[in-house]
């Protein structure tokens, strides 16, 4: 237990250097202390047309852009913007896109300008993406924005990276290989109706006839198990990376992501590593904004039982139900709690942000339209909720969900299983009837998980048993050859501790 938990902890640390390495990158339009100011000059009907909303969001409006930030200045002679227009969307601020038509020095072709309408502190969306790129997370970069048209201020933004080969290039350092931006519907599940939809898995990068390569990392994390499932995750997708993403979306209570809503992320297939990487995106509805159920409280939600209930996620579960990734969930969230994830790390950092975006609130008459916000509700937000659909201001969020979290973490321990146990516990061989009987006397324990491995150390059976004085494990269907019984117990804590083995000869 002692290795397991060292291997733990070297784990984290290294993928702490490996974050550090990666967030030190310098860009106009991704200032996280400042708020960057860009200028578009168009034509001035196209101005009318744009203040009277009747733009489609097919029609492209032609401009020459002018960006400012803290300690630089850069001007695109030529950019094009849209409106983005969703289906039963009535938002009075609308989203923009604008397209550069060749590539930046930020490794950007194009940026997203957000209306965020739905959170009043307008920082629930920046602060979940520093937390994962201040991890080493590969997600897209956020920066707040004041907007211009003809020097006349539309509004205040958070400027989104796209995700598309220039995404790649900046946070992989390549761009050969497969990227599936993954809508709602995608359930990882094997089912050639969901996949092979072009709406739910859309292919935004690389060739992938007829999702061959999708379908095989989808077949292979459905149908293995086990000691099987975890060597095929282990060569062929970032699981690490994937555990500390999702520890973070658990923490900042993003619901609406794959392992709870079945939406809002990409799959990179990285050829240089030939492995999968999950990319979080579409984290608006996080720290306590709430469209799930007002049964559902996200800062209270255990963090070990945190999935949908009545629906499968099949990666998420299935390396949860795995021993060692279940004990590195744990034992980063413990970790992150303490270090990062609580309002004395937090505060200043919002504060900062707080006081920075007020004198822009105060100026943007949209960002009273949708709920009827103040600039009192914005400074009071950080604070307390002012909307049916929040549940929580955004630090007592964070207090909040860093107790109920601490409480609810279960950390690996060498006192899990006393000696006494172990010494006590029988095997009882009956080779004519291909039995062998485990007598458990007076341990407690919730199940317990036993592997019958081959002489090449391929596992050919698993059992799961519940809790009972003794435990019958039947090999009579097995081939001729010797036998090792591995077996583990779940304590009433959720940790697993390995019991002695056992020989067996059929």
């Amino acid at each position: 237990m002692k290795t397991s938990l060292l291997t733990i902890l070297l784990t984290i640390c290294y993928l702490n250097c490996f974050a550090q390495c990666k967030t030190n990158n310098y860009c106009i339009f991704f200032q996280q202390e400042a708020i960057t100011t860009i200028h578009l000059q168009i034509d001035s009907l196209d101005f009318e047309t744009f203040k009277n909303k009747s733009t489609s969001s097919k029609q492209l409006i032609y401009g020459q852009l002018k960006v400012k930030s803290q300690h630089q200045k850069d001007s695109i002679s030529t950019v094009s913007l849209s409106i983005e227009q969703k289906e039963g969307n009535s938002n009075y601020k609308k989203s923009i896109f604008l397209n550069f038509g060749q590539p930046h020095q930020c490794n950007v072709e194009g940026i997203y300008l957000e209306a965020i309408n739905n959170d009043p502190t307008l920082s629930r969306k920046k602060l979940t993406n520093k937390l994962l790129l201040d991890e080493g997370i590969p997600t897209p970069r956020t920066a707040h924005a004041t907007f211009y048209i003809n020097n006349e201020f539309i509004g205040l933004y958070l400027i989104n990276e796209k995700i598309n080969d220039n995404f790649l290039q900046h946070h992989f350092n390549n761009q050969k290989g497969l990227l599936y931006d993954c809508k709602y519907g995608a359930d990882l599940i094997n089912d050639p109706n969901t996949y092979l939809d072009n709406d739910i898995y859309t292919l935004n990068s690389g060739k992938d006839i007829y999702k061959a390569s999708l379908q095989s990392f989808l077949d292979s994390i459905n149908t293995l198990h086990h000691t099987s499932f975890r060597n095929y995750i282990q060569k062929h997708f970032e699981i690490e990376m994937f555990i500390k993403t999702l520890a973070i979306e658990v923490l900042c209570g993003h619901w609406d992501n794959y392992s709870y809503n079945k939406d809002n992320y990409s799959l990179y297939f990285n050829e240089s590593t030939n492995k999968w990487t999950y990319i979080p995106t579409g984290y608006n509805n996080t720290f306590g904004i709430n469209y799930v159920s007002s049964a559902i409280d996200w800062a209270n939600r255990d963090i070990n039982h945190w999935l949908d209930p009545f629906e499968a996620r099949i990666l998420v579960s299935k390396i949860l139900e795995d021993p060692e990734y279940r004990n590195l969930y744990n034992v980063f969230i413990h970790q992150y709690i303490k270090n990062t994830f609580n309002t004395k790390v937090l505060s200043p950092y919002l504060n900062q942000q707080r006081e920075m975006l007020l004198p822009f609130v105060e100026n943007d008459y949209l960002y009273t339209m949708e709920y009827g916000w103040t600039a009192n509700d914005f400074i009071q937000s950080f604070e307390h909720h002012h909307q049916k659909h929040i549940d929580h201001g955004l630090k007592a969020f964070i207090d909040e969900r860093s107790r109920s979290a601490k409480k609810q973490v279960i950390l690996p321990t060498d006192s899990d299983l006393s000696s006494h146990w172990i010494k006590t516990i029988k095997y009882l061989p009956e080779p004519n009837k291909n039995i062998v009987w485990m007598e458990m006397n007076d341990m407690s324990y919730k199940r317990c998980l036993v592997s019958v491995v081959n002489e090449k150390g391929k596992t050919v059976k698993r059992f799961i048993y519940p809790p009972s004085a003794s435990i019958k494990v039947e090999y009579d269907n097995f081939s001729k050859g010797t036998y090792f019984i591995n077996a583990e117990i779940e304590n009433q804590k959720g940790s697993w501790v390995n019991l002695p083995n056992v020989i067996i000869k059929n």
